[in-house]
């Protein structure tokens, strides 16, 4: 991770992720805030524990196809703090992010209406509830954390994420037990329709939608869509 982050920004525009991928190098998401830009980079890339020879070697490929063998470490710019927030505020559409920082600190949540510092631990991790996993897996009993990541002028704060996901066309749906209220006995009212990973993970990055309203927007979107499809057939 240093070392590619480290890299002049020609180099790292060889993975420069491309319009409708979800994997590689990004600079920033200006679409999703108004406010403050987001001061931040990122790289991204995908991994499916399939068991096979492929899935194994996915990450080595994919960092020498892009980058080759020859990429060297280089220095980088500086920035305005006052302007920019290494991250918005932004909900992770995921169902679990499992994220590791280093000891800058910087990530924020947001409890009852304010902000809290979660101070670094380098032998722990951080588990956030994504959007995923609060509906339509556990219809809406485990709420998806608000949170951001500030910056300082002083020290470049680095973190990893692992975010688990369904797979793309798989349809996330709650448990029969969850539908159920076990001390009437009486059918507990479906807060979210079913949906698939692929379809909510397309509406994101069209819409550049990471808040606390993502999920109703979706649902619009999807009921709407749904509709008119039951209707053109």
């Amino acid at each position: 991770m240093d070392l590619f982050f480290g890299m002049s920004l020609p180099e790292k525009m060889r993975a420069q992720r491309k319009n409708g991928d979800h994997c590689g190098y990004a600079s920033s998401f200006t679409g999703r805030f108004s406010s403050k830009l987001p001061w931040k980079e990122t790289l991204s890339f995908g991994y499916c524990d399939d068991r096979d020879h492929r899935s194994l070697n996915m990450v080595e490929d994919y960092f020498l196809s892009k980058l080759g063998e020859d990429f060297t470490q280089f220095g980088y710019e500086n920035h305005k703090p006052n302007l920019i927030l290494g991250t918005g505020p932004h909900c992770d559409p995921t169902s679990l992010t499992i994220l590791h920082q280093d000891d800058v600190g910087g990530l924020q949540v947001f409890v009852d209406g304010k902000w809290h510092s979660i101070p670094p631990c380098s032998e722990a991790f951080v588990v956030n509830i994504g959007d995923t996993f609060m509906v339509p897996l556990s219809n809406d009993m485990y709420k998806s954390c608000l949170h951001r990541a500030v910056v300082n002028n002083e020290t470049r704060r680095k973190s990893l994420a692992f975010f688990l996901c369904p797979k793309l066309g798989k349809v996330v749906t709650p448990p029969n037990g969850l539908l159920v209220n076990n001390t009437t006995n009486t059918a507990t009212p479906r807060l979210y329709p079913d949906f698939t990973w692929r379809s909510l993970l397309e509406f994101t990055q069209k819409h550049y939608r990471a808040d606390m309203e993502t999920l109703d927007a979706f649902s619009n979107w999807l009921q709407y869509h749904c509709s008119n499809n039951t209707t053109a057939n």
